[in-house]
């Protein structure tokens, strides 16, 4: 037919085209469904070009979570949008597990659009389990998948930025066990060039929230003075968790937890072995020692019950100088003591060898001066030094450093950890750190903005954030913080930040402080760089 869109009047470019809109309401519904194919597949080759956004472009499932509801009864999630360059046509597919939440039907009425600024939309596709109008399985519509689609009938709004509903879907609750993704799987947003806007994207969730259980088996243990018991740890994953977990023990007896970091698939389970070492320094009695799995801001514990019997076989003991762990910084090493000592007078050669969990490459290297320590009764607690040594390109994280001692039959062992951290922290590149020193609040609209240049010293990519810290004598102070920032290693990096400045500055000298906060993730930026600015400057009316 011919028919072309032109998205930045809301119309179509042709009277064809235009009839096709206008009698959809009243009788060619057949024509919408190939007017939807058009647009449903510019959208999904690319022939409509992304724009540039100037805002965050938020596009969002609401609420964020909702707990398992009773079955049969029904549950609303909206798909919104917030801060998103002006629009006015999407093209969004939402995607469920069908067998937990089932979608029953969604509406379009009311949307922000509409609703706040009297953009009509004709609806192309209100596609449900994959019918309805506008399906098209080779996008995805099937099973607990909504698809909505809507052609414009009006310009995008003239405003800074469009926020609020874009559909409301309601689903029925089909299991109270497991949980669901509410995903959005397909996200297509037109504004009125023609042009998709670049969005950011945060799904939502249903049911009870991923978590996962901690289990040690048994539950007890007898074990005598001078020997080594074994048992489980075991993890298993709940309402779909999956990530990485790390165990560390209380060491109120030495136990050892190998491989230290299991990986959790969806609904899955994994086991490491639980070593515990009993020496004969270790007093008789009773004990609960607890192993903790912790995965990011999720921790559980699991407690095991130790009874400790007396053994009169001579022994040793072997320990940790200062069992506080050791803090290296990639690139660098640090030491501490290993003690071998005997309380019933044992004598004679004890050989040390140590390794580290995880076992990697690049990770870091022990070594022991001497490895072979010697017992006497001039001697009774020889003393060896244990090295640990982190490459540049080293992993940061906690470490697991293993001690073996071993005196013919007898073989006993201790555990420290080793925290790594990043190498060479950031600094201000070249000292750069600019700024307005004379600001009139007039030509400035009443913000001071700096930008600090910054360098990754270091041999990974590091998260950076700058924090300013200012006052003026006598005045109320005040903190400026910029976004976080990754840059990659060698790279140097132009980070802006700005803060308003009230009228009660004018006339006053302000003086601040510049430092970076850097770390590995977002929750992590607890590291402070020794390299800060300060400066000041004058403020005008």
């Amino acid at each position: 037919m011919g028919i072309t869109l032109n998205l930045n009047r809301g119309q179509t470019s042709s009277a064809e085209a235009e009839a096709i809109v206008k009698g959809y309401r009243v009788r060619d519904r057949l024509a919408s469904v190939c007017l939807a194919g058009l647009l449903i597949g510019a959208f999904s080759v690319g022939i409509i070009p992304r724009g540039e956004a100037s805002n965050l472009n938020l596009l969002f499932i609401s609420p964020a979570g909702q707990p398992a509801a009773s079955v049969g009864s029904t549950v609303t999630y909206e798909v919104e949008v917030a801060l998103m360059d002006p629009f006015n046509a999407w093209d969004i597919l939402v995607k469920t597990d069908p067998t937990i939440l089932r979608p029953v039907d969604f509406s379009i009425t009311p949307n922000t659009l509409t609703a706040n600024y009297t953009v009509p939309e004709l609806e192309l596709a209100h596609c449900v389990n994959g019918v309805g109008i506008g399906c098209d399985p080779s996008k995805g519509d099937g099973p607990g998948i909504v698809h909505s689609a809507v052609f414009p009938q009006g310009s995008p709004p003239a405003v800074a930025s469009v926020d609020g509903i874009l559909f409301t879907i309601t689903y029925v609750s089909v299991s109270i066990l497991g949980s669901s993704a509410v995903t959005i799987i397909g996200q297509a947003i037109a504004n009125g060039n023609s042009a998709l806007v670049p969005v950011t994207v945060t799904d939502g969730f249903y049911g009870s929230s991923p978590d996962f259980s901690v289990t040690i088996s048994p539950t007890s243990l007898t074990i005598p003075q001078g020997t080594i018991a074994t048992g489980a740890v075991t993890v298993t994953s709940r309402n779909g968790f999956a990530g990485n977990v790390t165990f560390t023990s209380d060491q109120l007896v030495t136990s050892l937890v190998s491989p230290p970091v299991v990986r959790l698939a969806p609904n899955g389970t994994a086991v490491s072995r639980l070593s515990i070492s009993i020496t004969r320094c270790t007093t008789p009695g009773g004990y609960i020692t607890g192993i903790v799995a912790t995965s990011g801001s999720q921790a559980h514990q699991s407690n095991l019950v130790v009874s400790v019997t007396e053994s009169t076989q001579p022994d040793f003991c072997i320990d940790v100088g200062f069992r506080n762990g050791l803090t290296i910084a990639a690139g660098s090493s640090n030491s501490s003591n290993i003690i071998v000592a005997s309380p019933n007078g044992f004598t004679g050669p004890v050989s040390l060898s140590a390794y580290v969990l995880p076992s990697l490459i690049n990770g870091p290297a022990v070594s022991l001066r001497p490895s072979i320590v010697t017992l006497s009764s001039s001697n009774p607690a020889p003393v060896s030094n244990l090295t640990v040594t982190v490459p540049l390109n080293a992993p940061i994280g906690t470490y697991t450093v293993v001690i073996n001692g071993t005196s013919g039959s007898l073989t006993h062992f201790t555990v420290d950890l080793v925290t790594v951290l990043l190498g060479p922290p950031p600094v201000f590149a070249q000292a750069k750190l600019l700024w307005t020193r004379y600001l009139s609040l007039a030509r400035s609209t009443g913000v001071q903005s700096w930008t600090a240049e910054v360098l990754n010293k270091a041999v990974t990519p590091i998260l950076v954030q700058v924090v300013i810290r200012g006052a003026a004598i006598g005045s109320t102070s005040f903190t400026a913080t910029s976004q976080v920032t990754m840059i990659m290693p060698g790279d140097i990096t132009a980070i802006p930040l700005s803060t308003p400045i009230p009228n009660s500055f004018v006339g006053t000298r302000i003086c601040f402080t510049a430092r970076l906060i850097f770390g590995i993730s977002q929750t992590s930026l607890a590291q402070t760089s020794p390299s800060s600015k300060s400066g000041c400057f004058m403020v005008a009316p």
